[in-house]
């Protein structure tokens, strides 16, 4: 059976994120939520009513409705407290992706377990964004209201269409589709599910380019650049181990670390908004040069460092998780993607500013 599969993403703040992904949950599982079945005998049966809540967001201007089960918020809430404590946590990465999936079970043969089979799949991926100003974060909160408008009105719409869903199978067989623990309702059998693959494989380069410094410091560089207010006619130090707790300037952790590590100095003619790279890899110094996009182009690899010492053994280390690379690929691809859709929120941000600023002018 091919599962169907969606996903939504957003740009938000980090107090936002369990508002839009408690949202995006609750208004799935109130479509695939019925009432608690309740047996009358071998073969017949009654069904309970669903109720539902309205529930105010704090941080969006926004209201979205969810079962009135105390059970089943209390569920979703420890798995996005988890989501959101995890992906806050980590000072280097800035986003990260949760999944909310139904399955069916499959009865196996002798004394094996179930076998469980998906057939939905919701994806929801989250990019935290630092605004500067409260001109900012409100128009970026209202933005996000009509962004959610927009993906309830889509779910609602899949989840009308006349696909699979599983039939309401016969009440001996009743917890091979539906989540029977529950006391007041019965939704089909879903789980969460979050995806680590982009951590363990920084962990990874980390170790092996470094594993003296990895076990006491975690590396702070990713590979995306990071865009940064530069001053007319200032000096800077672009750090150039990935390992500085504030990219992409240096704050002296390359003392701590192997190899011949040095940041780079520079000086700024005029003010600007610059992208500075993050990979360590361009050739252009401290600007980005692309070489973050066209790294992993087949098994060719730019080996061209930046710095000596610096993912020196890459090529080997992938050499030997093939699989990797190819989730690598497609992660990399979802990174520019959301990259891009940032950089459009930022560009409207900056065009309402402008608009303002000449209003007040005139």
């Amino acid at each position: 059976m091919n599962a169907r599969s969606q996903t939504f993403e957003f740009a938000v703040e980090g107090r936002q994120i369990d508002e839009v992904v408690s949202c995006m949950f609750h208004t799935i599982l109130f479509h695939r939520c019925v009432g608690k079945y309740h047996t009358k005998g071998e073969d017949s049966y009654s069904v309970g009513t669903l109720g539902y809540t309205d529930v105010d967001c704090d941080y969006i201007d926004f209201t979205y409705l969810q079962v009135t089960s105390q059970e089943l918020q209390r569920a979703v809430a420890e798995k996005i407290n988890q989501f959101h404590d995890k992906l806050r946590s980590s000072e280097s990465t800035r986003s990260g992706q949760i999944t909310l999936e139904f399955y069916q079970k499959k009865k196996s043969r002798w004394m094996f377990k179930p076998e469980e089979i998906p057939w939905e799949i919701w994806t929801i991926k989250i990019e935290q964004m630092q605004l500067s100003s409260e001109n900012e974060r409100q128009f970026m909160r209202e933005k996000l209201s009509d962004t959610l408008t927009e993906r309830i009105f889509q779910i609602t719409e899949i989840i009308n269409k006349p696909d699979y869903v599983p039939k309401p199978p016969h009440l001996s067989e009743l917890d091979l589709v539906f989540d029977t623990s529950y006391t007041d309702i019965q939704p089909y059998l879903f789980k969460n599910v979050r995806i680590p693959f982009w951590e363990f494989l920084k962990t990874s380069f980390q170790a092996r380019s470094n594993p003296e410094a990895s076990v006491h410091r975690k590396r702070i560089g990713g590979f995306q650049p990071i865009r940064t207010e530069l001053y007319a006619n200032k000096t800077y130090h672009w750090c150039s181990c990935g390992y500085a707790q504030h990219q992409a300037f240096c704050d002296q952790s390359c003392k701590h670390l192997k190899g011949d590590f040095q940041p780079l100095k520079f000086t700024s003619s005029k003010f600007q908004m610059a992208d500075l790279c993050m990979c360590k890899l361009t050739e252009k110094g401290p600007y980005c040069d692309q070489s973050c996009t066209t790294r992993f182009s087949g098994m060719q690899m730019r080996m061209g460092n930046a710095v000596e010492g610096t993912y020196s053994n890459m090529k080997q280390f992938l050499d030997t998780v093939p699989k990797g690379v190819n989730s690598y690929r497609k992660f990399a691809a979802d990174r520019q993607a959301k990259l891009e859709y940032t950089e459009r929120l930022k560009k409207k941000v900056d065009e309402e500013k402008n608009k303002k600023y000449s209003d007040k002018n005139e």
